[in-house]
């Protein structure tokens, strides 16, 4: 089987690694601009919502179904929902560049 520009069967298990991957490195969040960026159509990203495999944390912010739920990725959901250039700062930014201890 081949894979088909317009979205075939390798074309989708390429783009759900690449998004599986891309959201590792933010704590298994993503928001629904990355995903667009990576290949999703908006029925793809409604598919996997509506299956469990991607749930809506927030307005545009998905998390990967299963992922661990954890401090950081509250940070990544919260900085993701707040759109571009939003970032964390003072004690949390200062515990994620191990500066400061948190809480």
């Amino acid at each position: 089987m081949n894979s088909d520009p317009a979205g075939g069967l390798l074309g989708v298990v390429g783009f759900d690694r690449s998004i599986a991957g891309f959201a590792a490195s933010q704590e298994g969040a993503f928001s629904h601009l990355q995903a667009l960026a990576c290949g999703a159509s908006d029925t793809m990203i409604s598919d996997r919502v509506d299956s469990g495999r991607w749930l809506r944390v927030e307005k545009g912010v998905y998390v990967i179904g299963g992922s661990h739920d954890s401090w950081r990725r509250r940070l990544f959901v919260a900085t993701l929902g707040a759109g571009p250039g939003s970032a964390v700062s003072h004690r949390a930014a200062g515990e994620i560049w191990g500066l400061a201890r948190f809480g």
